[in-house]
């Protein structure tokens, strides 16, 4: 498993790995995960607490 860093860095893993290719999903599964990327862009579980007001 990768491990997110401060300005989109990762350690452990190469980026193209963190997902499979986009040649592989649909325009809607494509564009969610756009979504996701901007509105989480550390991922971190904080992050997602932050959006679901824990």
């Amino acid at each position: 498993m990768c491990q997110r860093l401060g300005d989109d860095q990762t350690a452990g893993c190469a980026e193209d790995q963190d997902l499979p290719s986009r040649r592989l999903l649909s325009t809607r599964v494509s564009a969610f995960l756009d979504y996701l990327k901007e509105a989480f862009p550390m991922g971190t579980p904080d992050e997602l607490a932050a959006y679901i007001g824990g």
